[in-house]
């Protein structure tokens, strides 16, 4: 199945580390109002969505490749964490149909899966937006598909069922990208 691609994209992942820390602790604190949970140890930057600009040391190659940053997540797995197979959802209530997935920290701790399609969903709203299209069913129920190991950066289809699995002790933090205009055909016209 066409769900990812891995991408040869230099970028300083140690600048990352340094923007993350220098905004958010590990692991993030709910107390924050930008820190949404979205399951256990399982949490989104959702700051980032709204009009905070963050420089990641991309725009070049953004600007390079023709994309338009849409909004921008920070999606954070807890050690020993399964997340609940989803779609990902922009802030404008309708499912994004790729990203680019950007590893800051233990990128290789855990596997990114896709499941069988048939799988039904429902809607989790937050603040009356819907945030998140969930499945019915746990990972350990849905058939799977596809896998990866983000031991770089990817595009991946973010409308096609998929979660985030973590077993082992250390946290997983993943930067994503979601860009106007733009479809995963073009995508990877433009990319790969």
């Amino acid at each position: 199945m066409d769900l990812y691609h891995k991408l040869s994209l230099n970028y300083n992942c140690d600048k990352l580390k340094a923007i993350y820390f220098n905004n958010w602790s590990m692991p993030p604190s709910i107390l924050k109002e930008d820190v949404l949970e979205v399951g256990t140890k399982q949490y989104l930057i959702v700051s980032l969505l709204g009009n905070k600009n963050i420089d990641w040391g991309l725009g070049e190659f953004f600007t390079k490749h023709n994309l338009i940053i849409k909004e921008t997540v920070i999606y954070i797995s807890g050690p020993h964490t399964i997340g609940r197979p989803h779609l990902d959802v922009c802030r404008i209530n309708t499912v994004n149909e790729w990203a680019l997935n950007v590893p800051i920290f233990n990128g290789t701790s855990g596997r990114t899966v896709w499941y069988d399609s048939n799988t039904k969903v429902s809607k989790k709203v937050v603040d009356g937006n819907i945030v998140g299209l969930l499945s019915e069913d746990k990972a350990i129920d849905c058939k799977e598909v596809a896998d990866m190991i983000m031991d770089s950066p990817c595009i991946m289809r973010t409308n096609h069922l998929h979660t985030v699995e973590n077993y082992t002790d250390n946290w997983r933090v993943n930067l994503s990208f979601r860009f106007k205009g733009t479809s995963w055909n073009q995508a990877k016209e433009r990319l790969l």
